[in-house]
C-alpha cells in the first residue's frame, strides 16, 4: 500500500493506527528537508531526556534517605578524655594567630540533632584544621564549620606543629 501496511491498520483497534507506521515525508520541492535534515536516534533521545522539573526535590528525597539515630551518652572517662583534648586544643588555638601557627588538625564525630527533636539525629564526621575554639560560646570551628562542644562524641587530634603526640 505504500508508506504503511494496511493489514496492521485493520487488525489494530486504536485511534492513530493509520499513521503509526508511516515514514517521515521527504520534501524535494522545497527547502524543508534541507533545512531540517533527518535526526539520528541518539540526537532524538537527547531531546526527550529527563529533567528536574521540581528544583530541590532530589535534595529533599536525599534528606529522607538519611538514617537517623538516637543520641549516644558518653561515659565519665570519655568525658574526661574529651575535656583534656579540648583544653589542649584551646592552649594551641585560643586565637586565630595561634591557630595558624600551630596548625592543629583534628577529626571530630559529632551529633547533629533534628530540628524538632534533640534526642534523634545523625552523626557526622568532620576533619580539618582548627581555626577557632571558643569555650565561652562552647563552639569549635573547623575550617568554616562551627560545631557545638556539647555535641562532640569523639575527638581525635591528628597532628599539630610544635606538639609531639597529643593523643597520648
Amino acid at each position: 500500500m505504500g508508506v504503511y501496511d494496511e493489514r496492521i491498520i485493520r487488525t489494530t483497534k486504536f485511534e492513530y493506527a493509520d499513521i503509526i507506521n508511516r515514514v517521515r515525508p521527504i520534501h524535494k520541492t522545497d527547502g524543508f528537508s534541507y533545512k531540517y535534515p533527518r535526526m539520528s536516534t541518539e540526537k532524538r533521545a537527547k531531546i526527550f531526556a529527563p529533567f528536574a522539573a521540581l528544583s530541590g526535590y532530589d535534595e529533599a528525597l536525599a534528606d529522607k534517605e538519611i538514617i537517623y539515630e538516637n543520641k549516644r551518652a558518653l561515659t565519665d572517662d570519655e568525658y574526661f578524655d574529651l575535656d583534656c583534648k579540648i583544653a589542649t586544643i584551646y592552649e594551641k588555638c585560643s586565637n586565630s594567630i595561634l591557630a595558624r601557627e600551630n596548625g592543629v588538625e583534628v577529626r571530630i564525630l559529632y551529633f547533629e540533632p533534628l530540628a524538632d527533636d534533640e534526642l534523634h539525629g545523625r552523626y557526622i564526621e568532620v576533619s580539618g584544621l582548627v581555626t577557632k575554639i571558643r569555650p565561652d560560646k562552647e563552639t569549635i570551628t573547623i575550617l568554616d564549620k562551627e560545631i557545638p562542644l556539647g555535641s562532640i562524641y569523639k575527638l581525635e587530634i591528628l597532628n599539630a606543629r610544635s606538639i609531639g603526640s597529643l593523643d597520648e
